[in-house]
């Protein structure tokens, strides 16, 4: 994996936030979900960050379950940090941050 995933990565969670603009929950967690596939394996502040945004939509979905597990991973990819705290640009996830 290189840097042609991580733009990947990139591109398909610039089309979740494009989703979310539109309210279509649905497309941005696929989005969402395709970009943590093309992440490289280091990328764990990514991940957390993906993982985050795809919480907050399932929330607004009324996915509880599935929210509590996003957020748990996003959580369990900060510890593999040690970071406390997760810092996510106003245009990633527009409507929650």
């Amino acid at each position: 994996m290189g840097n042609s995933d991580y733009e990947n990565a990139k591109q398909m969670n610039l089309a979740a936030v494009e989703c979310l603009k539109k309210g279509d929950l649905g497309c941005a967690l696929e989005n969402f979900s395709k970009a943590l596939e093309c992440l490289p394996e280091g990328e764990l502040e990514a991940k957390a960050r993906l993982h985050s945004n795809m919480g907050h939509a399932q929330v607004r979905l009324q996915r509880y379950d599935n929210a509590l597990s996003s957020f748990t991973n996003a959580a369990d990819f900060l510890a593999a940090l040690d970071t406390l705290t997760v810092r996510l640009p106003n245009d990633t996830c527009p409507n929650y941050c």
